[in-house]
C-alpha cells in the first residue's frame, strides 16, 4: 500500500499552504475549495434540494363554512433522509372587500396544521395584503410529502377573497396584480 507523509500541500506558484494537515488527522483547506463530484459525510446543514412553484392567475374563493384549498397553492417534495428537515418560504398575496374583514390562513403537510394565521383584515378595494410565512418542518419521512395553503372567511356572508388580485380588478393605476409562491427546501440533519 502507498502512503504520502506530509504536513502541508503546496502549489509551486503559490506563496502559502493549499491544504494542512494536523497529527490528529484534521484537515485545513485555507481557500477556496471546489468539488465538482458529490460530497458526503460533511455534517449536517446541506441544502440537499430546493423545489418551487409560482402561481401567476387569480383565484377566489367565498367559502365560509370550512376551510378549502388555495387552488394550485401546493408543491410535493420527497425528502432524501427520514430526518432531513423542510424548510418552506412562502408569499400569499391576498385581496379582500374594504370594511376590517378577516382571513384564516392555515400551511398544510399534507392533512395536518403546520401553521396557522387569523385576523389578517382587508386592506381596501385596491389592496394586496401580502402574507410571508417561513417555517421550518419536520416530516420525518422520505415519502413524498405536500405542502399546500387553505383558506376561508368565517362569518362573512357573502364576502369573497382572493389570491393574485385585488377585490375591484378594476383598471386604475394603483390596482396591483401580484404572484404567490412556495419554496421547499430539504435541509440535511
Amino acid at each position: 500500500m502507498s502512503r504520502v507523509i506530509a504536513n502541508a500541500y503546496r502549489h509551486t506558484a503559490a506563496s502559502a499552504d493549499a491544504i494542512t494537515l494536523d497529527s490528529s488527522g484534521n484537515v485545513t483547506f485555507p481557500a477556496n475549495a471546489t468539488c465538482s463530484g458529490t460530497a458526503s459525510g460533511f455534517g449536517g446543514g446541506k441544502v440537499l434540494q430546493v423545489v418551487s412553484f409560482e402561481k401567476t392567475t387569480a383565484a377566489s374563493t367565498a367559502n365560509q363554512s370550512a376551510r378549502v384549498d388555495i387552488p394550485s397553492m401546493s408543491l410535493a417534495i420527497t425528502p432524501s433522509a427520514s430526518n432531513s428537515k423542510i424548510l418552506i418560504h412562502s408569499d400569499l398575496n391576498i385581496g379582500m372587500p374594504s370594511g376590517g374583514y378577516h382571513i384564516n390562513l392555515h400551511l398544510m403537510r399534507d392533512s395536518t396544521d403546520i401553521a396557522e394565521g387569523t385576523g389578517a383584515a382587508g386592506s381596501g378595494n385596491f389592496g394586496n395584503e401580502p402574507i410571508h410565512t417561513t417555517v421550518l418542518d419536520s416530516p420525518n419521512t422520505t415519502n413524498q410529502t405536500t405542502y399546500k395553503w387553505q383558506w376561508h372567511i368565517p362569518n362573512y356572508n357573502n364576502q369573497e377573497m382572493y389570491l393574485n388580485r385585488n377585490h375591484s380588478q378594476q383598471d386604475y393605476a394603483y390596482n396591483t396584480w401580484k404572484s404567490s409562491r412556495i419554496i421547499l427546501m430539504e435541509i440535511g440533519a
